[in-house]
């Protein structure tokens, strides 16, 4: 939510008592990794507008299950609905090589797990109540016995798209639905989440 200046906010409304109606706080953006402290709005006080909003009603007492993805930032952010705060742990691929700005995000009915959709057509996996990332989707091919040390170290994580993921779901059936823009790969692909194929 939000336009202009107030951009960037997550709140409850509720349609029934306006004195229900609540702004998550941001105050533990100063908590936050140095790198995810710099992804600020022009007032400098909150995030970025946002562009995709997740959030599991199944855990939302539980663990922080609001994830939501802004502008031109690497990461999706946390946030808890029991407390209306921001929580200072980002999700984000742990290889720099693998980050680019977050376009999508869906969570999964159970509430455990969400799929992050970046700008590069990369898909990547996190539980999200200890926040660990879980890899890409599609998985990176194993490097065989033959293969020496070298090449073990580091496999480049395929893309699911060509371009950015504009769009991202999670069937009850553990599905993933994926949508690329890229004007080669404008089509739905459909990934298994436990297996990530």
């Amino acid at each position: 939510g939000g336009a202009g200046f107030a951009a960037g906010f997550v709140a409850k409304v509720s349609f029934i008592r306006d004195a229900q109606n609540i702004e998550f706080s941001q105050t533990s953006m100063n908590k936050m990794h140095s790198s995810l402290r710099g992804m600020r709005s022009a007032d400098g006080k909150r995030l970025p507008p946002l562009t995709d909003l997740a959030y599991s009603e199944v855990r939302h007492f539980d663990w922080p299950a609001v994830i939501t993805t802004h502008e031109r930032c690497d990461a999706a952010y946390l946030w808890s609905a029991a407390s209306t705060t921001l929580v200072p742990k980002a999700l984000r691929p742990e290889d720099d090589k693998d980050c680019a700005p977050v376009t999508s995000v869906a969570i999964s009915a159970c509430g455990n797990y969400c799929v992050l959709g970046l700008e590069n057509g990369a898909l990547h996996k996190f539980n999200v109540q200890s926040q660990l990332h879980r890899g890409p989707i599609p998985r990176p091919p194993e490097p065989g016995p033959s293969e020496g040390r070298a090449k073990r170290r580091r496999v480049e994580a395929p893309k699911a798209h060509l371009g950015r993921v504009c769009g991202l779901t999670i069937t009850v059936s553990g599905q993933v639905v994926s949508l690329g823009s890229h004007p080669k790969d404008c089509q739905l692909r459909v990934w298994k989440l436990a297996t990530h194929e």
